[in-house]
């Protein structure tokens, strides 16, 4: 009966906030990041190999940007479908309660 009650499941939906909350927190660095990397009008005096270099950048950026981005979506529907196994929850409880042995446990039958 006591493992009907989904306390596991409730203690991971809380690991899931903290790591979408960790993901929102990468997501506002890597965008200050971009921001700071994004390609600027350039003088003719500018490096090509430089300008390279930061267009990479920024190109990976991005990509990580597209990553917390899916990372969290993906968080937020395992957090929802793992919540809804609860819904279930009281008809689980009422058919252990009903099916439940009423006989004490001998000592023999415990370990």
């Amino acid at each position: 009966v006591q493992k009907a009650s989904g306390w596991k499941l409730y203690h991971m939906a809380a690991q899931m906030e903290d790591l979408n909350d960790l993901e929102k927190t990468l997501l506002s660095k890597f965008s200050t990041i971009q921001s700071a990397l994004s390609p600027r009008p350039q003088n003719k005096l500018s490096v090509v190999s430089m300008e390279d270099e930061l267009s990479m950048m920024h190109e990976l950026t991005q990509a990580n940007i597209q990553r917390c981005k899916l990372i969290m979506d993906q968080l937020e529907e395992s957090k929802a479908n793992m919540l809804k196994v609860l819904e279930h929850k009281q008809k689980i409880s009422e058919i252990i309660n009903k099916h439940v042995s009423k006989r004490p446990i001998k000592k023999k039958e415990r370990s």
